[in-house]
């Protein structure tokens, strides 16, 4: 009986409510999309960790390996193993005379490495010469932007070398580490020959080891685990290195998938406002089918299944939609990836996402459906039969806990954990109770406050929003939740675009010089023009490392219980500290006081101040006191203050400050910060630099904002492209909440035109409900999207909110415009037919 009712009913209910489903396709197509993109990336890396890495395993640190670690790797070769050494530092490479010296990063690399994977070059083969004295290899920008090719000559520190090849692909190095520089290759030998490394120098030095076996490299970490925290040496291995970029791909894809889950939820608000169209019009079906002996459980189940059905089939199309996306998304993300990513179809995926569908559709229509519960046999013969119908509270009260569980436990299941999908989950709670709360405020102040010497259009477009069956408060909540949600993917989008941009304008500095030494820094500063030097600052970084915290030596350390215990980054790492005699712009004094109110110390101990992270990390507050190791000289320090830093200000912030004039005396470098003008200026100057200062390195930040500019544009055509879901989704919403309605507007359009209304005035009455319904929904859901975005991205990824007003008042705009245009397109039966035949109808 059910399945020959639900059959019966789907010739009806397939035109008027099929094309609804299409937004539960939209969302089903974005969540299949990035979850089988996601588990691509996972696959690719885990299958290619070794090739990532080069290695089995790797040791790094800010200085060569110590006696008992070198004495290891020995230890390592001669039980079979191979190892191999590389050199990392940054330095200017510089064409002939006339040239433009640019930034590059050198690889000093021994005989053997990479191990797994192979270098592609050109000419192919040349690789196995990089070990030829005098002899290097470059990136095909290096290439471009000195003007060399191969058999040309680089100068490099105090040293020239012969291009002898191209690197065109080299599968250890991935991501943003190309950002500062192009790469240049050559031996350990011919870093030592361009005497580029010194004192204070930014080098990184990392031991690369063939150890397959699982349980060999584990037995070396342990033994050897006091040793590498004592000397700062960072072991990872190739398997721990494939599941750290899986996880941070991964949190690109959960807010990806959070833009599909907003997608779907507009999807299912839309099948709702379908299917309770459907139900006021099949009302006089269903009360015949009532008359003809079906029950209400009958009838309900009917419906129901064919809601499941059409779920069915919206969530399939979605589903091949998905696949589809899935292979696009490598291409729309290029640039962006760790590895190349092979699209595979998963099964199991996309018959989640199916499942995810169809129960969204369900849990959706099972709401307006239960109206169907509602209808008695009388309706047949009279229609307010249905309303005198008592309401079943309790059932539908059940839908709608059912309902929020159901999107809760979805939020849950697709945010990166689950506080940020209990988060989500509130936060469109939060948003319906307000929609809701101004929909029942706005129909109250209607009534009350009719405009009575207005002009009649304008009262009678009033009025409609409190007449008998209006759907106020269900058309705000349908173009609010929308606007809502669309609001937050684009605030969260804006201000994740300008949390990665550097700001760089006509007054900020754009040009770094690092290693700078002591007897160096006046000369440098002269370099900068005459206007622009007064700008220039100049701060020294002094090497340091922590010796003991209130008398207690790291080891010590290290046993006391986890709520004291400082954390091992922490206490191990090697700090670049300095001095400064005011704060800087991006710094304030959260506890203590600076230097001229801080309380005096005894003779012999100095007065530093600690960003306020890290000293909780230290596990350190005001008065304790640090010893510090600076260039084997042991110094006592005591904590005075603590401060915040904005670390995204373009300028230098440092951990750790001492007081001016304590430690001027000790081995140091400098930093030079500056502007140089535009980019010839800033060509001059470090032509000038390199060829006066070779030792010196210097950032073109211009250049760096290209490179990061250039992999946020694949970040945000994949945003961009899955909000589009959302936003034909909210097209989608937008039309079922105005189309349910449409019936009662007619019919009392075609009264107030059997009165004597011509099309102009009824025009303006519906223009005047239409705008008053966008405008109301529009206000409320944005100023509902800038708290949530402001949520999102102050909690979920501790950045600034940033909104773009053009973005915002585009939404705003479009918004208010389409429910005028809907409105207006859905009332055409009217304007182009008498009033007779609308009355007739039956609408």
């Amino acid at each position: 009986m059910i399945g020959f009712l639900a059959s019966r009913e789907a010739r009806t209910t397939l035109p008027r409510v099929g094309p609804y489903m299409l937004s539960i396709a939209l969302g089903v197509a974005a969540l299949v999309s990035i979850h089988s993109f996601r588990q691509d990336v996972a696959r690719s890396v885990r299958d290619e960790a070794q090739l990532l890495m080069g290695a089995d395993l790797r040791l790094q640190g800010n200085a060569p390996l110590g006696p008992a670690l070198s004495a290891m790797i020995d230890s390592v070769e001669a039980a079979g193993h191979a190892s191999a050494g590389v050199v990392s530092a940054v330095s200017m490479a510089s064409p002939p005379p006339g040239g433009t010296p640019r930034l590059v990063q050198l690889r000093a690399v021994e005989a053997g490495w990479p191990f797994y994977g192979e270098i592609e070059t050109r000419p192919a083969g040349v690789w196995s010469r990089v070990a030829e004295p005098g002899r290097i290899l470059v990136d095909e920008a290096i290439a471009t932007q000195l003007g060399r090719t191969i058999g040309d000559s680089v100068t490099i520190g105090s040293a020239n070398f012969e291009i002898i090849g191209v690197v065109r692909s080299v599968p250890t190095e991935v991501g943003l580490q190309t950002a500062i520089g192009a790469r240049i290759w050559m031996s350990p030998e011919d870093l030592d020959a361009a005497d580029i490394i010194g004192f204070g120098s930014l080098a990184r030095y990392t031991t690369y080891v063939t150890m397959p076996a699982l349980g060999e490299r584990a037995a070396i970490e342990t033994r050897y685990e006091a040793v590498m925290q004592a000397e700062g040496i960072d072991f990872d291995t190739a398997v721990e290195e494939a599941r750290n970029l899986t996880r941070a791909v991964g949190f690109l894809g959960r807010y990806l998938a959070l833009i599909g889950l907003g997608a779907l939820l507009l999807g299912g608000v839309g099948v709702g406002s379908a299917i309770g169209v459907f139900v006021r019009e099949r009302l006089p079906s269903i009360a015949v089918l009532r008359c003809l002996g079906a029950s209400q459980n009958e009838v309900f189940a009917a419906y129901l299944l064919q809601a499941g059905a059409l779920g069915l089939f919206g969530a399939g199309i979605g589903a091949v939609a998905g696949v589809g996306i899935q292979h696009l998304l490598p291409a729309l993300l290029a640039g962006v990836m760790p590895v190349p990513i092979t699209p595979r179809v998963d099964l199991l995926t996309v018959g989640a996402g199916i499942a995810v569908g169809v129960w969204v559709s369900l849990v959706f229509a099972l709401l307006p459906l239960l109206g169907v519960r509602e209808v008695p046999p009388l309706a047949a013969l009279r229609s307010d039969a249905v309303d005198a119908a008592p309401a079943n509270r309790s059932l539908r009260a059940a839908a709608v806990l059912f309902l929020a569980l159901s999107v809760v436990g979805t939020s849950v299941l697709e945010a990166p954990s689950t506080a940020d999908g209990l988060v989500f989950a509130a936060a469109l709670a939060v948003a319906v109770a307000v929609l809701w709360g101004s929909a029942r405020l706005v129909v109250g102040l209607a009534r009350r406050l009719l405009p009575e010497r207005a002009p009649w259009p304008v009262r009678q477009g009033v009025s409609s929003l409190f007449r008998p069956g209006n759907q106020t408060i269900s058309v705000i909540l349908a173009l609010g939740f929308g606007t809502f949600i669309l609001g937050v993917i684009g605030g969260v989008q804006s201000s994740l675009a300008t949390s990665l941009a550097l700001e760089i304008d006509g007054t900020r500095p754009n040009l770094l010089l690092f290693d700078v030494q002591r007897d160096q820094v006046d000369g440098v500063r002269e370099l900068f023009p005459d206007s622009l030097r007064a700008g220039v600052d100049v701060t020294p970084l002094v090497p340091s490392r922590i010796v003991a915290i209130r008398g207690m030596e790291r080891s010590e350390l290290d046993t006391l219980p986890p709520p004291v215990r400082p954390s091992p980054w922490a206490l191990r790492r090697e700090y670049r500290n300095s001095w400064r005699a005011e704060p800087g712009r991006g710094e304030g004094v959260v506890e203590g006081a600076w230097w001229d109110a801080a309380p005096e110390v005894e003779e012999g101990v100095l007065r530093v101040s600690l960003e306020d992270d890290v000293a909780e990390d230290l596990r350190v507050t005001l008065g304790d006191r640090i010893t510090w190791d600076v260039a084997g000289q042991m110094i006592e320090t005591e904590v005075v203050s603590l401060r915040s830093v904005e670390w995204d200000q373009l300028e230098p912030n440092f951990f750790v400050l001492f007081e001016p004039g304590a430690i001027d005396h000790l081995p140091a470098t400098w930093i030079v910060f500056g502007r140089a003008g535009d980019e010839d200026t800033r060509a001059a100057v470090q032509g000038e630099v390199v060829r006066r200062y070779p030792n010196v390195s210097m950032l073109d930040i211009g250049r760096i904002q290209e490179v990061i500019d250039r992999i946020l544009s694949g970040v945000d055509r994949a945003i961009g492209f899955l909000a589009g879901f959302a936003a034909i989704a909210g097209l989608i919403v937008l039309a079922g909440a105005l189309a349910v309605t449409r019936g009662e507007r007619l019919r009392e359009a075609a009264l107030l035109r059997t009165l004597g209304a011509d099309r102009r005035r009824i025009l303006m009455i519906l223009g005047v409900e239409y705008a008053i319904l966008g405008t109301l929904a529009v206000a409320v859901g944005l100023s509902l999207a800038t708290g949530a975005s402001w949520l999102v991205v102050t909690q979920l990824f501790q950045i600034d909110l940033d909104l773009d007003p053009v973005m915002q008042g585009g939404l705003a705009l479009g918004v208010v415009t389409l429910t005028l245009v809907v409105g207006w397109v859905g009332t055409r039966g009217l304007l182009v037919h008498p009033p007779l035949r609308v009355l007739r109808s039956g609408e």
